[in-house]
């Protein structure tokens, strides 16, 4: 199904009522009735975002914090000033061996944050800064990243709830992982708060790069 039908919590949660027709089929018993919340949910709690103080302190959030911008990062040299939506996927599932070590990174006082999940994300975001800074030397840039704005009811309903903004990178010449973590992990945070806004992109001229974190079961 297309995005615009189900983020990737939706799809989970669709899969997992799948999953129940499925059993009471092949265990001869009732179908349950559905326990998922209406979509109008969505569309509701979006309605009362728009008009309300939260969407302007977003939007007057977003105005300033974009006003000067590093441009989009030069990939294989170029900059692509087209109106691209397909964009080119790089996969990278992570092996036994390196998730431990992760894990264990994870795990450490000097690394952990809310949620394992958020140190996580915030462990690979900042390899991933580092990385787009060896290959361009760029040491200012943003990264689109997918929030998915689940609260309460929203959590347990299918549907598109997702809103993709720009993490701002800096990078110094002399920093230490560590340090470029505690910055990523801070900016993040801040980030998060104004994440319900759809950050335009024209051109992909805001960014250009995007790192999209999976990290459930299906």
């Amino acid at each position: 199904i297309h995005h615009i039908v189900a983020d990737s919590m939706g799809i989970h949660l669709l899969y997992k009522r799948l999953c129940e027709i499925y059993g009471a089929f092949v265990n001869g018993q009732d179908v349950p009735e559905p326990k998922l919340p209406s979509q109008q949910i969505i569309i509701t709690a979006d309605q009362e975002y728009r008009g309300g103080s939260d969407f302007t302190c977003d939007h007057l959030y977003w105005k300033n914090k974009l006003k000067n911008l590093p441009g989009p990062l030069p990939l294989y040299g170029e900059v692509n000033n087209n109106d691209i939506k397909r964009s080119h996927r790089a996969e990278f599932p992570l092996d036994t061996g390196l998730y431990d070590k992760l894990h264990e990174l994870v795990s450490s006082p000097r690394y952990s944050c809310q949620t394992e999940n958020i140190t996580l994300f915030n462990l690979l975001l900042t390899a991933y800064a580092v990385f787009l800074y060896r290959i361009t030397r760029r040491t200012n840039f943003l990264i689109g990243v997918p929030h998915q704005n689940r609260r309460g009811l929203l959590r347990a309903t299918p549907g598109l709830t997702t809103q993709q903004v720009p993490v701002m990178i800096t990078i110094n010449c002399d920093e230490s992982f560590y340090s470029l973590y505690k910055k990523i992990k801070n900016e993040s945070e801040e980030t998060a708060h104004h994440s319900r806004y759809p950050v335009p992109n024209p051109r992909n001229q805001v960014y250009n790069i995007v790192f999209n974190f999976h990290n459930r079961q299906y």
